[in-house]
């Protein structure tokens, strides 16, 4: 049941991947990427949050939040190195492979984004800032979920996006309009 769980949500992500990749030219990397720093916001918040309280709980052991958001910064630049690469090398016969983590480990952040989420709901209504809120309550795994499923895509060929083509359109030097000539009756 999990297996099929996490087929349905790889499928989800390879149609929006591969749709916003035709519309913008941006491929799976590129959320990929935006997951990780999704987790360094996360943890930045929850550091924050000890010096200024914000979020409706308290952080607790702020320097194990501190050792997390230097431990996984460190990680996750060559993560982003890997990304970065293999988006560059879809334009040649190279293939760099992204390190994809275990089905075990996505459907345990999967969980944990879940029960994260769960525990949040009662807190919302007390939160001042809801979306830093958010972020800072489940965005550790919210942005570990993110990485880890939209690495398993597979990205298309590179192509020209649609805004590209409608941008280069709309710019296009347009041909100059000749006279017709007209037939004089004389």
């Amino acid at each position: 049941m999990l297996r099929a769980l996490d087929g349905k949500i790889i499928e989800k992500f390879t149609k929006f991947s591969h749709w916003f990749q035709k519309l913008t030219g941006l491929t799976c990397y590129f959320f990929a990427k935006m997951g990780l720093f999704v987790v360094l916001v996360g943890l930045f918040l929850r550091v924050l949050n000890y010096f200024i309280q914000f979020l409706t709980i308290e952080t607790i052991l702020p320097a194990l939040d501190i050792f997390f958001l230097f431990f996984f910064g460190l990680i996750f630049l060559r993560k982003i190195y890997l990304c970065n690469k293999a988006e560059e090398n879809l334009f040649s016969s190279e293939v760099i492979r992204v390190e994809k983590e275990s089905f075990v480990f996505r459907i345990w952040c999967l969980f944990f984004l879940v029960l994260d989420t769960t525990f949040l709901m009662p807190d919302l209504y007390e939160a001042r800032y809801i979306m830093l809120e958010i972020m800072g309550r489940t965005g550790f795994f919210m942005g570990f979920t993110i990485y880890n499923y939209f690495v398993e895509v597979t990205p298309l060929p590179p192509g020209k996006s649609k805004v590209r083509q409608w941008i280069e359109g709309f710019f296009s030097v347009q041909p100059k309009l000749q006279p017709i000539p007209i037939k004089s009756d004389e």
